[in-house]
């Protein structure tokens, strides 16, 4: 007996590319249209050639869970300020990775877990290099230790930045959270539980300098930590 199930199915392909292009026959959407990685951490046996980490005083433990979809936890002795950066590093996808462009698109989304997103602080985007909270260039979203904020900032040495407050989490937030922002070359949009926004920076604001795609985890004033990083996603436009 055939299960009742409606689909919808493109059995000549779904293309991104022009009829008057000789790969349009190909059936596939070409990723050569720009550059994307994942990062499941379901293995490691790469992990330590793609991602350099840098663990501040106070981290116990670093460990890779596998499994069909890996997890990466880091857990804290209690003590605030302590956290750990994790950078895509030199040695897997080239130092100074990603350049952020007017005209150009670009993504960097994440799933993590916090004992609390709220009490705890973390910071995922492009910044040049493994890097704590307030860096001199980048395109990152951002939430202060305590207050629950969400910023989503562009800056440029420093001294040109656009620092836009997107929303804010609810007091006692944990579990997995989906978190991203989106740079379509003019606006910067960013999405998470409960919040987001979108707004056109000064074009004096876009970083000049390669950046390299980070997460940062800090701890709050709310005892032992645990942060947990299922996936990261980033990519852009060329």
């Amino acid at each position: 007996m055939p299960l009742n199930i409606d689909v919808t199915q493109f059995p000549n392909g779904i293309g991104s590319v022009g009829d008057n292009n000789i790969l349009n026959g190909v059936g596939l959407p070409l990723p050569m249209l720009g550059s994307v990685r994942v990062e499941d951490f379901a293995s490691d046996s790469n992990f330590d050639s793609v991602w350099a980490a840098q663990l501040f005083s106070g981290v116990t433990n670093r460990t890779l869970i596998l499994s069909p979809s890996g997890v990466l936890q880091f857990d804290t002795d209690g003590t605030p300020g302590t956290g750990a950066s994790l950078e895509a590093s030199a040695a897997g996808v080239g130092n100074d990775v990603f350049q952020v462009s007017a005209g150009v698109p670009c993504f960097f989304a994440a799933r993590m877990n916090f004992s609390d997103a709220v009490v705890n602080g973390w910071q995922l985007g492009f910044v040049p290099g493994l890097s704590a909270f307030a860096p001199a260039d980048g395109l990152y979203l951002k939430s202060f230790a305590a207050t629950g904020d969400v910023f989503l900032t562009i800056e440029n040495s420093g001294t040109d930045a656009d620092d836009q407050l997107v929303g804010t989490l609810t007091g006692g937030v944990s579990g997995f959270l989906d978190i991203a922002f989106y740079w379509d070359g003019i606006k910067a949009s960013a999405q998470f539980p409960g919040g987001g926004g979108s707004f056109i920076p000064d074009p004096a604001n876009i970083p000049a300098v390669g950046l390299n795609p980070t997460i940062t985890v800090l701890e709050g004033a709310g005892g032992i930590a645990t942060f947990d990083v299922d996936w990261v996603a980033f990519g852009g436009g060329r």
